[in-house]
């Protein structure tokens, strides 16, 4: 899962990982950090970035889910970003357990 993630590190278009109906025009984020951590029967998930879509790391975080139960292959999270499609992509985790930990401003 953890290298499956290492593929939406950088500048990109989320819109594979955006649920609708949303009224943003610019689907581009710039993600700096992701990985994912094993914590006894738990997964710990961080990723910071410039900005967040709607849903956006609960769909990452459902469409991870399926590359741990061996459901996708890791490297097609480089396809499903290319597809800017949100049916590529797996469904969306339910929001129990996801934290917003920290804003950061300029």
């Amino acid at each position: 899962m953890n290298q499956a993630g290492l593929a939406l590190i950088g500048s990109h278009d989320f819109s594979s990982f955006q649920t609708q109906p949303t009224d943003n025009d610019d689907p581009i984020c710039h993600l700096q950090q992701f990985t994912v951590f094993r914590e006894g029967d738990r997964l710990r998930i961080e990723a910071y970035a410039d900005r967040f879509l709607k849903q956006m790391i609960r769909s990452i975080v459902g469409t991870l889910a399926e590359v741990g139960l061996h459901k996708r292959p890791p490297d097609r999270l480089k396809h499903i970003l290319d597809a800017r499609d949100r049916s590529a992509a797996g469904k969306t985790a339910p929001p129990q357990g996801l934290f917003l930990v920290r804003v950061d401003y300029e």
